[in-house]
């Protein structure tokens, strides 16, 4: 995310295909970031987040305790994408790996790191052609 951003949306708990519980979403934040490009296929990305998360029950029995303070969180993005074609690609590859250092976290007692990757293989094999595909991440 760059710029700022509010949204509120509710998430329903299920058991079962049975509602159990309504949580509403609220949060606004701002962020900035700075990027290069490596080259033509590769960027880096830096920036920082601050924000505001409420997580409260409106309906239905507790399955979580609400959550609501500030957010803050560092983080850093590499990409590379050599695909043949951006929107069906049938050669190539994709790599993202986003790492995030959270300062502040409404729940969390303390700052945490978070590491995302994300890896797409393309590979020709007919014409309509086939893809395979393989995400890793962790808060370590």
């Amino acid at each position: 995310m760059h710029g700022i951003d509010v949204s509120n949306r509710g998430d329903w708990i299920y058991s079962y295909n049975t509602p159990q519980a309504d949580y509403r979403i609220g949060a606004a934040a701002g962020a900035i970031d700075l990027g290069y490009a490596l080259n033509r296929f590769s960027e880096v990305r830096g920036g920082y987040d601050i924000g505001y998360l409420n997580y409260s029950l409106k309906l239905g029995t507790p399955e979580f305790s609400s959550i609501d303070g500030e957010v803050r969180a560092a983080r850093f993005r590499l990409i590379t994408d050599r695909r043949d074609d951006p929107i069906i690609p049938r050669a190539g590859y994709y790599g993202r790996a986003d790492f995030r250092w959270s300062n502040m976290s409404p729940g969390a007692p303390a700052a945490f790191p978070n590491l995302e990757m994300k890896a797409e293989f393309f590979k020709q094999v007919s014409s309509p052609g086939s893809v395979s595909q393989a995400s890793i991440g962790t808060t370590y």
